[in-house]
């Protein structure tokens, strides 16, 4: 019960640390590189409010599971966007 949703959280949270990743390199815009993170944060928030309030029981658990795998990722999206870029030389 808890290899799905966590398994499931880490492969859509690969897609978006690549997209902020990829999105770093090409653009400056501090929003645009912000954009998966935040997306992926308010998706968790959402999928945590429906599994509690809404669904309830062990398929609500599981939307908790998955929302928590998504918040930690999408935190560490976030803190990959706003890193530096160190300047070679």
């Amino acid at each position: 019960m808890i290899f799905a949703p966590v398994g499931l959280g880490v492969l859509v949270d690969i897609i978006v640390i690549l997209l902020t990743v990829f999105l770093r390199k090409r653009t400056d815009s501090r929003t645009l590189k912000n954009v998966p993170g935040i997306v992926g944060t308010l998706v968790a928030l959402y999928l945590f409010y429906r599994g509690f309030f809404e669904v309830r029981g062990f398929e609500g658990a599981a939307y908790g599971i998955l929302s928590i795998t998504l918040i930690i990722f999408a935190l560490i999206s976030i803190i990959i966007a706003n890193k530096r870029k160190e300047i070679a030389g």
